[in-house]
């Protein structure tokens, strides 16, 4: 028969040890749930998915759906809404979907909230209702019709964009736009509603004109569109007057420029000589040199300021038959017409001049007949014209870009003009040296670096927030 087996038998020494926790079982308090368990914590933010938003005043019925994403951990969370404000409601209203109309012309802003967890996060769009233009003013280049950029002037009834990132910008309501250029070849970037990076056209006309399609396919409404040159000041572009620009709509007048007003006098590097290249590139061509990719221009871009920028491969301040100083007071390199700088007035010059006075100042073979100590006085007199031009006006003087202006005796020359002209508010910074693109010039990375450098320090100049 089988023996049924025991449960295990507990010997005295273990009862007594187990007898403790036994107690502490029968007289412990049973745990409840946390009545109020801890938020979990989330990051909050709202945004627009533009920075700037256009309609027309001719049309009431103009609407347009500007509604902003709530984001939860940089997650779009589309069960989160917004609510809706506009600053001047007789300018336009913003209904609590998000849906903008225009009331009248004018410039106002527009702010969606969401209160997240206590806190309130919010983004700011600018909002522009545009009036009517007529077509004929608008092809004539009239500023109150159209925004001209940089030294722009014309030659019998043409615009003619000689100089690097002169240009035009127009506004319409419809879906495309069309631009005529005269006889010769250049490139341009066509920016649309606000957008800072551009499409680039190469534009080649070889006799009579041709017309360009600067944008098409858009949706029905107000849009804003400015042509900047980017090509080298020895490609000149011309717009003929009357049949300059064509859309499928209406013209509108584009909104005023920004009132921050910026001068840039450069060289090759400001020029954006091989800035789109490689550093197998030996010579510049249309397709790798742009200087609307390069530091200057992308740095006005970013700050939405009014620009005019003189720039021409080789120049120095003074050591050439076509410097700095000559072109500070022509229109451009191509006409000797005498131009006042004083009638843009800047409120700060940029001053990046240096390169090629360096190298001459130190290549006693090539160029025997000058020395540091010339560079130093020519440097000093630019300095004295420019502030003759705009009295009491911060000038930033940049240098370094290059290997020749790069060196501490670049920098202690430069300094030491600084000094010599017993000016106030001029301001120096050495920039990123690079040679890898195209014709040993900066590539796009050092210029995409040079031109936050650069804002960055115009902000800091002028006190502007960010």
């Amino acid at each position: 028969m089988e023996r049924k087996k025991r449960a295990p038998f507990m010997t005295l020494a273990c009862l007594l040890t187990a007898l403790p926790a036994l107690a502490a079982c029968a007289n412990a308090t049973p745990q409840k749930p946390d009545p109020d368990p801890k938020p979990e914590e989330h990051e909050y933010s709202v945004r627009f998915e533009k920075e700037h938003y256009y309609l027309s005043a001719t049309d009431s019925a103009n609407t347009l759906d500007v509604s902003a994403a709530v984001y939860r951990d940089g997650i779009a969370a589309t069960e989160l809404k917004a609510t809706y404000t506009c600053a001047d409601p007789t300018i336009a209203t913003v209904s609590g979907e998000g849906v903008l109309q225009a009331v009248s012309a004018g410039q106002t802003y527009i702010t969606a909230t969401y209160l997240a967890d206590g806190a309130t996060v919010s983004d700011t769009a600018a909002v522009d209702v545009l009036s009517p233009a007529d077509q004929e003013n608008v092809n004539a280049f009239r500023e109150d019709s159209v925004n001209l950029y940089g030294r722009t002037y014309l030659s019998g009834s043409r615009l003619t964009l000689d100089n690097v990132c002169t240009g035009v910008e127009v506004a319409f309501r419809g879906t495309s736009l069309k631009c005529t250029f005269r006889t010769g070849q250049g490139k341009i970037r066509v920016y649309v509603d606000g957008d800072t990076e551009g499409t680039d056209t190469i534009v080649k006309v070889i006799k009579g004109t041709a017309s360009y399609t600067l944008c098409e396919n858009l949706p029905e409404g107000a849009h804003v569109v400015k042509i900047l040159k980017g090509s080298s000041a020895e490609r000149n572009l011309q717009l003929p007057a009357e049949n300059a620009f064509e859309t499928d709509g209406t013209f509108l007048i584009p909104p005023k420029k920004s009132e921050l007003k910026i001068e840039v006098i450069g060289d090759s590097i400001t020029e954006g000589y091989g800035s789109m290249g490689t550093s197998a590139d030996r010579l510049p061509t249309l397709e790798n040199s742009d200087a609307t990719k390069a530091y200057a221009c992308v740095a006005m871009q970013e700050l939405g300021a009014d620009f005019s920028i003189m720039a021409l491969a080789g120049i120095c301040v003074k050591d050439s038959d076509v410097n700095g100083l000559n072109l500070y007071t022509r229109y451009s390199p191509y006409k000797e017409t005498a131009y006042d700088p004083a009638s843009f007035d800047a409120d700060l010059t940029v001053l990046a001049l240096g390169e090629n006075d360096m190298w001459h100042a130190t290549d006693n073979n090539l160029f025997p007949d000058y020395n540091v100590e010339k560079f130093q006085a020519d440097y000093a007199e630019m300095l004295r014209t420019i502030r003759a031009a705009h009295p009491d006006k911060p000038i930033l003087c940049i240098f370094g870009m290059m290997p020749a202006s790069s060196t501490p005796l670049a920098k202690q020359t430069i300094e030491a003009a600084v000094a010599d002209t017993g000016l106030d508010k001029i301001y120096t910074m050495q920039m990123l040296s690079n040679e890898q693109g195209g014709i040993s010039h900066p590539n796009q990375t050092a210029h995409a670096a040079n031109a936050k450098t650069l804002v960055e320090k115009i902000r800091e100049i002028m006190e502007i927030q960010t």
